[in-house]
């Protein structure tokens, strides 16, 4: 297995990103067990509002949407790149960045919550494989 792959997914869930997902589920009033549990899953939900309310204010929070509700994949891009970074030299790092944005360069979404799950659900899919 490659180690980006195991990285990567915790990346996304946990690193860096622990006191965002806290502030966004206090701001709303939110279960963190049941949003931690959730977003941990193996496929976000798309069907779940405190979820779509939790994972929007985050994205926002970090960067993975822009102000217009619009996925940042340079934001998203540079996490990839350095979470490789942690493991390989710049060049592969870059690959492997590159490769994985590549793979989910088409998600979209109606609303901002539903393009970070669709994002958030491209982006663990492929680094599952």
């Amino acid at each position: 297995m490659n180690v980006l792959h195991v990285f990567a997914p915790v990346a996304i869930s946990l690193k860096d990103y622990g006191q965002d997902s806290d502030w966004c589920i206090q701001q709303y009033n939110l279960n963190s067990q049941e949003i931690y549990k959730m977003h941990r899953g193996h496929q976000l939900p798309a069907d779940n509002n405190d979820y779509l309310t939790f994972i929007e204010c985050l994205w926002r929070k970090i960067g993975f949407l822009d102000v217009y509700g619009e996925i940042n994949r340079k934001e998203i891009w540079r996490m990839y790149y350095s979470v490789a970074r942690e493991v390989y030299n710049q060049g592969v790092s870059r690959k492997k960045a590159d490769a994985t944005m590549d793979k989910c360069k088409d998600v979209t979404g109606e609303t901002p919550s539903l393009r970070a799950v669709n994002m958030g659900n491209c982006l663990k899919t492929v680094n599952s494989h």
